[in-house]
């Protein structure tokens, strides 16, 4: 089972592991997302739903969602 936390906004640094690379979970076209690939981004998929993360962590790949939803 994945790991997630919720939250309000984009963390500065992981609370599992002190990690501070964050990294924003891209949702939507690959072609999309290869434009944005110099930045600190990951690919997620075509599709978002409102429960999907919005951001991993890049050492431990605990995941972030909304606590809004």
């Amino acid at each position: 089972m994945t790991k997630n936390v919720e939250i309000k906004q984009k963390p500065t640094k992981c609370p599992e592991c002190g990690n501070l690379e964050i990294a924003e979970i891209f949702y939507g076209e690959y072609r999309e997302f290869l434009k944005k690939r110099d930045q600190n981004i990951v690919f997620g998929g075509e599709y978002y739903f409102s429960f999907m993360p919005k951001y991993l962590c890049l050492r431990c790949e605990l995941e972030f969602r909304d606590k809004n939803i």
